[in-house]
């Protein structure tokens, strides 16, 4: 059985109590997380409000080429500054090449 009855658990030892106890506290914080990712994300008005008032400035503060894992070629490598008081989060960023714009995913992207 799964649930120990009262004098089972009382003939345990120390070790196997406290084992026990973090495996139901485990289980019950993972079903917790679990039903907090599948809950949809929604962002009431207020957020939204405050989200358009408080957008974050990103300024460049230096271009710099790097190389990068013995790569034979340099990496553009583009140092961004946040100057407001908020976070910059999900910044979209675009390159304009000779004939073309070059989209960079958010994944290519490091801020510090």
């Amino acid at each position: 059985m799964l649930i120990p009855s009262k004098k089972q658990f009382l003939k345990w030892t120390m070790l196997s109590k406290i084992g026990y106890l973090s495996g139901v506290l485990g289980f019950i914080m993972a079903s917790i997380q679990i039903t907090l990712w599948l809950l949809p994300d929604k962002v009431g008005y207020s957020d939204r409000l405050i989200q358009e008032q408080n957008k974050p400035e990103v300024k460049i503060a230096r271009v710099e080429f790097q190389n990068f894992y013995q790569e034979p070629e340099p990496y553009i490598v583009v140092i961004l500054e946040n100057t407001s008081h908020v976070t910059a989060r999900n910044i979209n960023i675009k390159m304009l090449g000779e004939n073309r714009v070059f989209d960079l995913p958010q994944g290519g992207i490091a801020l510090c």
